[in-house]
């Protein structure tokens, strides 16, 4: 006696019903396929866009500190340009402003310290 899941398998009306299922999992295996690439699609347009964002914000904070817009305003009187000869101990002012550079990663500071030696020169 054949058993009862080989019954079900031989029946004529098996492979209809077998091809039937094959044909909706191939439809569906289709569909999800499409959504997937739709999705991966859509999540490479926002990266790209969030990448280009990121790269515009990194230019933009670069532009910032080397154009240093507190730097003038950290110190308004600090530095003062008058009409009298440069002092004597301007060069020594110069040299210890360029042979000691601000610590850490300023840039502000070193075009700060920078401007101060130059200016040094004219005081």
């Amino acid at each position: 006696m054949k058993s009862a899941a080989i019954q079900i398998l031989t029946r004529p009306a098996a492979g209809p019903a077998f091809a039937a299922l094959s044909l909706a999992l191939a439809v569906a295996l289709g569909f999800s396929l499409a959504e997937s690439h739709r999705s991966r699609t859509i999540l490479v347009e926002r990266t790209l866009e969030l990448s280009r964002a990121l790269d515009a914000e990194r230019s933009a904070a670069a532009l910032q500190s080397a154009s240093c817009p507190s730097a003038g305003a950290a110190q308004p009187d600090a530095i003062r340009i008058t009409d009298r000869a440069p002092s004597p101990d301007a060069a020594a002012v110069a040299a210890r402003l360029t042979a000691e550079p601000p610590a850490g990663f300023d840039g502000c500071a070193r075009m700060e310290s920078a401007d101060q030696a130059v200016l040094a020169t004219l005081r």
